[in-house]
């Protein structure tokens, strides 16, 4: 959530606090506009010999602002403000990247349980849906992809039969033994591939999971292509599939190699950023527009 930052909290989520400010606000960010801001009363801390609240205060924001620096060179050229002197600064151009920056973050610190509707769109679905594209851009241009999580087309047999389809697998779906029949997604949300002219099995292929909000880590192994693979479908395909797990969160570098030893491939915002395509679709791109107008409201009125 969007409450104000103290002395406790981690670097990325101070950073994200000052980029939503810069959302809300047409003048910079600083150290010194944003102090009155940041929840650290002086009782609660040990004044024996240890620096005030205030200076507490700035430490805390010029770390916030040191984490918005590394965002802007994993982001490249993408990441929609600018830094100077301990101050942000919101870019005044308009486009692509600052939309879906801002998606980015309102996905990650509202509350995905019961804000995730926004102008009758569902922050998941567009996730998953953007995180489709990333994983081509990923890829590269010969490479595929489609959406089978909850932003799918069709029931769990039909996106599967989808799958068997577009990778031209000599499979067909199967129930397992035991099932309820009432498979969701299977911890499935992305399918990503690049095909062969000969339309040929044995070729890279890559399923993932999406997540937005901040309590994902308890998923980062729910993704297993043994296990989907062999479960629903009639034979396993002849290639290593690889695990990708896309975040809306940009929680630096705390425990990134845990978790990327769990998860397989980890995308998180800065990651997604360096591979939003310069050719987003226009549809995707109208309906993420549409979702954060409502969402920064509804992010205001949280504050």
């Amino acid at each position: 959530m969007f409450n104000r930052p103290n002395s406790q909290d981690p670097a990325p989520v101070v950073a994200d606090f000052l980029e939503l400010q810069c959302f809300l606000s047409d003048t910079p960010v600083s150290t010194h506009s944003l102090r009155s801001l940041f929840s650290m009363p002086d009782d609660e801390l040990d004044n024996n010999g240890v620096e005030s609240s205030d200076d507490i205060s700035i430490e805390t924001i010029e770390d916030g602002i040191k984490e918005c620096e590394q965002r802007s060179l994993f982001c490249l050229q993408k990441y929609p403000f600018e830094i100077n002197s301990n101050s942000l600064t919101l870019k005044s151009e308009d486009g692509v990247y600052k939309e879906i920056y801002q998606f980015l973050l309102l996905s990650t610190r509202l509350d995905m349980n019961t804000d995730s509707i926004q102008a009758g769109l569902n922050a998941t679905q567009l996730f998953e849906e953007l995180c489709a594209r990333v994983a081509v851009e990923y890829f590269g241009q010969h490479s595929r992809s489609m959406v089978f999580g909850t932003a799918g087309v069709g029931n769990f047999k039909q996106k599967v039969e989808q799958v068997i389809g577009n990778l031209n697998l000599t499979s067909s779906f199967k129930t397992p033994l035991g099932s309820t029949g009432r498979q969701k997604d299977a911890a499935v949300d992305v399918v990503a591939w690049i095909p062969f002219a000969d339309k040929k099995d044995s070729q890279l292929i890559a399923i993932g999971q999406c997540k937005t909000g901040t309590h994902w880590e308890s998923m980062l192994t729910s993704t297993q292509p043994k296990v989907f693979f062999e479960s629903h479908f009639t034979g396993f395909p002849f290639a290593d599939v690889e695990r990708l797990f896309f975040v809306s969160e940009s929680y630096g570098i705390d425990r990134w190699e845990e978790r990327s030893r769990k998860a397989g491939i980890m995308f998180d915002r800065t990651r997604i950023m360096e591979f939003i395509p310069s050719n987003m679709d226009t549809d995707l791109l109208n309906r993420i527009m549409q979702w954060n107008q409502e969402a920064l409201i509804c992010a205001m009125q949280k504050m």
